[in-house]
């Protein structure tokens, strides 16, 4: 469960290292690329697309983690399950041991 953890928080933040640099290099490129718009407009459109890509980076993200919890209870809900099923094979087992006849037998086959 930790481990699922880390790799999914690892894999989190390089998406957004990875994101982070593409952005950087989007904004380069289309700062080199066009020269004659207003300076202040520019960052402005970058500042909202880097916005937009953060919210949908974000959602996937949320998405990730939703589908990750998902799958971690239904593993809790198998365990259970399969602990409970084997609850229930001891408590047969404790009803047999505390039964007088079963007790009577043994005690005859040892005789």
């Amino acid at each position: 469960m930790n481990a699922d953890d880390r790799e999914r928080r690892r894999e989190e933040r390089r998406r957004r290292r990875q994101m982070d640099e593409a952005e950087e290099s989007s904004t380069q490129a289309e700062a080199s690329a066009a020269p004659t718009v207003d300076p202040d407009e520019e960052r402005r459109l970058a500042r909202e697309r880097r916005r937009k890509e953060r919210e949908a980076a974000n959602a996937a993200a949320e998405e990730e983690s939703r589908k990750m919890q998902e799958e971690l209870e239904a593993r809790r809900m198998r365990r259970r399950k399969m602990r409970d099923g084997m609850d229930e094979n001891q408590d047969d087992s404790d009803r047999v041991l505390s039964q007088p006849q079963y007790w009577s037998t043994v005690l005859n086959l040892l005789i």
